[in-house]
C-alpha cells in the first residue's frame, strides 16, 4: 500500500512526469540510431521528437519558478551563489526553450535556418550546460552541509537513545543527502547530452541516446525517492 500510495504522489509530482517522459524520448532516440531497419529507426526518431514537444509543453511556466527560487533565497541571503547561479541560467535556458516550442507550434514566425532560431538553439544548449555545471557545485556545497548537520544529530541521538523525533529527522536528512546524490549524478550525465545538441560531431549518437536514457532513469529514481521523505 505505501508503495502504490508513492507511485500515485509520484505520478502527480512534475518532476516525476517529466522525467519519465525524458526516458521515453531518450529510449526511441537510442532505438532510432541502434535498430537496423531504417522504417522503424523512424518511427523511434518521430516519437523522441513528439515526446520533446510534450516536454516542451509540460515546461511552459518553469522560468517563474525559477524566478521564484531566486527570490526567495536573495531574501533569505544564502551563503552559497552557485545554486542561484544555476537558477539563473536555468531561466535562460527555459525561455529558449519556451520560443523554440512556440516555433515548433507555429505561433513564433521563424524560418527553420534562420540566424535567430539558431540563436535560440545555442542559448538553449549552452545554458544547460552552465546550469548543470553550477547545480553541480551547488550540490557538492549542499551535500558537505548537510553531512556535518548529519554528525552533529548523530551525537545527539547517541546522548539520548529516547530521541525518537531526532531519530526521523535523522532518516530524512539521509534521504535529502541520497536526492543530493542523485541530482549530482543526473547532472553530471547531463552536461554530455547537452554538448551533443550545441554540436553534434562532437559526440556519438548512440553514447548520447545510453547517456540520456541513465539520466532520465536517474531523474525517475530521484522523483520516486523524494516521496519517502516525512
Amino acid at each position: 500500500m505505501e508503495m502504490a500510495n508513492s507511485f500515485r504522489c509520484f505520478m502527480k509530482d512534475f518532476e516525476g512526469r517529466e522525467q519519465s517522459l525524458k526516458l521515453l524520448q531518450y529510449a526511441s532516440f537510442l532505438a532510432s540510431v541502434l535498430w537496423n531497419s531504417q522504417t522503424l529507426r523512424k518511427r523511434a526518431k518521430k516519437l523522441a521528437l513528439n515526446l520533446a514537444v510534450v516536454r516542451k509543453a509540460l515546461r511552459l511556466g518553469m522560468p517563474f519558478k525559477n524566478l521564484l527560487e531566486i527570490l526567495t533565497r536573495a531574501w533569505n541571503k544564502p551563503k552559497t551563489w552557485t545554486r542561484g547561479l544555476s537558477d539563473v541560467f536555468g531561466v535562460a535556458f527555459y525561455l529558449a526553450d519556451h520560443c523554440l516550442y512556440f516555433q515548433r507550434v507555429g505561433l513564433l514566425k521563424l524560418q527553420p535556418e534562420s540566424t535567430r532560431l539558431m540563436l535560440f538553439d545555442i542559448v538553449r544548449n549552452l545554458s544547460w550546460v552552465l546550469k548543470e555545471l553550477f547545480a553541480i557545485l551547488a550540490t557538492a556545497l549542499e551535500m558537505h552541509n548537510l553531512q556535518k548537520l548529519m554528525q552533529k544529530l548523530v551525537r545527539v541521538i547517541q546522548r539520548d537513545s529516547n530521541q525518537a523525533l531526532n531519530s526521523t529527522e535523522y532518516r530524512n536528512l539521509g534521504v535529502k543527502n541520497d536526492l543530493l546524490v542523485l541530482e549530482m549524478i543526473r547532472s553530471i550525465l547531463d552536461i554530455p547530452v547537452a554538448i551533443y545538441f550545441l554540436d553534434k560531431n562532437k559526440l556519438n549518437a548512440g553514447v548520447v541516446g545510453v547517456l540520456g536514457v541513465l539520466s532520465s532513469a536517474v531523474g525517475v529514481a530521484r522523483s520516486f525517492k523524494k516521496q519517502t521523505l516525512t
